[in-house]
């Protein structure tokens, strides 16, 4: 047996093959030295990435916010059969959720203990949604503000889109945010906001991935997604 956070007993389990996914060799390292003190783990050597078989795949999310997300995407596509773990920074509440979209089963802070890091290996090759308690306090209320946002599904008609917020919706579908469509567009972010509100009033979703995604149906947006 290993003990776990505040000394609580974990019953082993077989070992848990891990695949650090990483740009940052000293973070890389740092979480290499933690899988090789556990007999619980096992480190996959990054080169066999592509051949050799993961239960986990620890993914780096401390990057910006589209190339975290891109990772994982990459991550998920290249270990299907993996559980996925992201290890990333503080992000806001619309943001923890595209990541779980992106196919992680969790989202756990790089500033988190090893002894929580290691349960949380754990508890999520046992088929767990695991994250960070502040994350899952952010995300638990981010689910409950989409349901109360919840809407009866919107008459095929939609309303049309102004000339402006096309623009601001080709600028969603890169994955941009308020404030970069903001310094672009030469307008504030609030204004930016404003016209998103309106664009996912307009579509009848409650997140802008669904807008992009829905007016790449519709044929508002033109090319493959």
């Amino acid at each position: 047996m290993t003990r776990g956070p505040a000394g609580a007993v974990l019953t082993m389990e077989p070992s848990i093959t891990i695949l650090i996914v990483s740009d940052d060799r000293l973070f890389a390292d740092a979480v290499a030295a933690l899988v090789a003190e556990r007999a619980d783990l096992r480190l996959l050597d990054g080169d066999a990435g592509a051949d050799g078989r993961a239960d986990v795949v620890l993914v780096d999310a401390a990057a910006d916010r589209a190339p975290a997300l891109a990772r994982t995407a990459q991550a998920r596509d290249r270990h299907a059969e993996a559980k996925l773990l992201v290890l990333g920074i503080e992000r806001e509440d619309e943001d923890l959720v595209d990541f779980i979209e992106a196919g992680a089963q969790g989202y756990v802070l790089q500033s988190t203990s090893p002894a929580d890091l290691v349960a949380a290996v754990h508890a999520i090759h046992r088929g767990q949604t695991t994250c960070s308690p502040r994350v899952a306090a952010r995300v638990v209320a981010r689910i409950i503000a989409l349901q109360r946002r919840d809407k009866p599904q919107r008459e095929l008609v939609l309303l049309p889109l102004t000339p402006r917020e096309r623009e601001i919706l080709g600028h969603l579908s890169i994955g941009l945010r308020n404030k970069e469509i903001g310094h672009r567009l030469r307008i504030t972010a609030q204004t930016v906001k404003n016209h998103v509100h309106s664009i996912l009033d307009k579509l009848g979703v409650q997140h802008r991935r669904q807008a992009v995604r829905l007016a790449y149906e519709l044929g508002l947006l033109a090319g493959p997604r």
